[in-house]
């Protein structure tokens, strides 16, 4: 990812998470490219 901002698009801790470039703060977040961030549980 070259954009110098990052996005965060999640709905809950325990839901997958989007990850999103951004040209600058307040922008729409660029949808060619994300990264997708999946919550894994350890039991201890």
């Amino acid at each position: 990812m070259s954009d110098p901002v990052v996005h965060l698009a999640f709905t809950q801790h325990t839901k997958p998470a989007a990850i999103s470039g951004v040209g600058e703060i307040g922008a729409e977040p660029d949808g060619a490219f994300r990264y997708l961030i999946m919550p894994v549980r350890l039991q201890t």
